[in-house]
């Protein structure tokens, strides 16, 4: 009997035993799926609370304001591009940083020119009188030629370079008279050369007021030089049966300018009278006006 109850006690230990120990288990696997739990909330908190990445650039605009005379141009606008920006978000303060989300254009351009144009020539209208011009006499002074160059007004006003020129021949003294009256001025040209025009009015007005001529010679040479050598040259005859007026001359002379360099524009009256013969004597009026000399160079 004593025996019985000794193996019904070991087998109620032993019972006893192993549900203690399912329950240490128990509350060991509990504890540790907890902790994990917890670790795993954890570790998600903070990936969320870390911001995201962020790419900044700087963009900025540089404008170059150009006269409306001078600029010409042509903008194409193309496909316009999501630039794909999204919303920024920090968390644990609860503040909220947004940057909204902007369209990017593509832009495309298709012609940008920028052209000036440029009058080289100072005081062509001669309104400070000679300056910035030279003039000129070829020869000075030779016997029965007289003249000088000045400055007269027409129109009300406007205001013109004028040469004026006598020659006369006593009888029995020296025939021929031939005289060259010039007036230029001085420029340099460094930038390359698109398109060059040269104009100016003039009037040229002959007056015989005696004798009889054999031959006369009256012209207006027009010459632009490249460091002391000729690139363009014209020459105006003069018209006696015309009654004597305003002309306006223009030259397309962009050739002319194919380099850089110090250039000169000359004007040369080329006068002469050889008196027919037997002449006692004469007297010849040459009367030269120059105005509104431009040189266009783009």
């Amino acid at each position: 009997m004593l025996l019985n109850r000794k193996g019904d006690a070991t087998a109620v230990g032993g019972l006893f035993f192993l549900v203690m120990s399912l329950m240490i288990i128990s509350l060991m696997m509990f504890s540790f799926w907890t902790h994990y739990d917890l670790s795993v909330k954890l570790l998600r908190k903070i990936e969320e609370a870390r911001p995201e990445d962020a790419v900044i650039s700087l963009e900025y605009t540089y404008l170059d304001t150009k006269d409306a005379s001078v600029v010409n141009y042509t903008v194409t606008i193309g496909t316009v591009v999501d630039s794909g920006v999204n919303p920024l978000q920090t968390r644990g303060d609860g503040d909220t940083l947004v940057i909204e989300s902007r369209q990017a254009l593509d832009i495309e351009v298709a012609k940008v020119s920028v052209t000036r144009t440029t009058n080289f020539i100072r005081n062509g209208e001669f309104d400070e009188g000679f300056n910035y011009w030279t003039t000129d006499t070829i020869p000075p002074s030779p016997p029965g030629v007289t003249g000088n160059w000045t400055i007269a007004t027409y129109n009300d006003g406007d205001k013109a370079a004028r040469r004026i020129t006598e020659m006369t021949g006593p009888a029995g003294g020296p025939g021929k008279k031939t005289q060259t009256a010039t007036l230029s001025q001085q420029f340099s040209v460094e930038a390359e050369v698109t398109e060059a025009t040269l104009s100016f009015n003039y009037l040229m007005n002959l007056t015989i007021v005696s004798g009889e001529q054999k031959e006369m010679t009256y012209n207006l040479k027009v010459k632009i030089l490249r460091d002391g050598k000729i690139v363009f040259s014209d020459t105006i005859e003069y018209d006696d049966d015309e009654e004597p007026e305003w002309e306006t001359a223009t030259y397309d002379v962009t050739s002319a300018f194919t380099k850089s360099g110090d250039y000169t524009l000359i004007f040369e009256i080329e006068m002469r009278v050889i008196p027919a013969k037997g002449t006692e004597k004469y007297d010849v009026i040459f009367d030269t006006w120059i105005d509104k000399v431009e040189l266009l160079i783009t």
